[in-house]
């Protein structure tokens, strides 16, 4: 009975400490470019965006241009399109670089609202387009 209730509290104990790292994630997004063009399907565009991280949080920030979701103005959400070669970066707090190449394919009709870096708890930053 005794090791169970030790065991239990050594497992809060890391989860609440692995919940506070992941809280000190935060990021500040620029866009510092956005292109668009026409793809083979004539009923979808493609975006192409640059965007510079900030590390805003106090923790190490891991992220590759793969972790990128586009918010359309109709509300969906588009991962990247080409994520086969991703740029990899690890940013100590305060640090900034810039992610190129990060591809979107949206239906025509949509139009770029908002670009979000995400991790596996959510999204850390975001910018508008």
């Amino acid at each position: 009975m005794r090791v169970t209730v030790v065991l239990g509290l050594i497992l809060l104990l890391l989860g609440s400490a692995g919940a506070q790292r992941a809280n000190d994630k935060k990021a500040t997004l620029k866009v510092v470019k956005s292109s668009s063009t026409g793809t083979a399907n004539p009923s979808e565009t493609m975006i192409e965006l640059s965007v510079q991280v900030t590390n805003a949080g106090q923790a190490q920030l891991a992220f590759s241009n793969n972790n990128f979701v586009l918010l359309d103005d109709q509300g969906k959400r588009h991962v990247v399109n080409r994520g086969r070669y991703p740029e990899r970066f690890d940013l100590a707090p305060g640090e900034s670089a810039t992610a190129t190449r990060i591809f979107f394919t949206l239906p025509r009709e949509a139009k770029p609202a908002a670009v979000q870096l995400i991790l596996l708890r959510g999204a850390i930053g975001e910018a508008k387009l």
